[in-house]
């Protein structure tokens, strides 16, 4: 966030499917991490800084 503050305004969910299955079986996924912008899947799997990057840029667009 240091390197991108205009990020901490974006809101996040985390969703940890051991502490919430219920919520977590609401998501189609099969690789964690899994990121969704407003119910749409942008990104799963292993995420490097740049996938992260893409995830929180899709965000603001929203």
């Amino acid at each position: 966030m240091e390197e991108t503050p205009k990020y901490k305004d974006i809101p996040l969910k985390i969703i940890d499917e051991t502490q919430d299955p219920e919520t977590a079986e609401q998501y189609d996924y099969y690789f964690v991490p899994t990121y969704y912008v407003d119910n749409e899947k942008v990104h799963e799997g292993a995420a490097e800084k740049d996938d992260i990057r893409r995830v929180f840029e899709k965000a603001e667009e929203e």
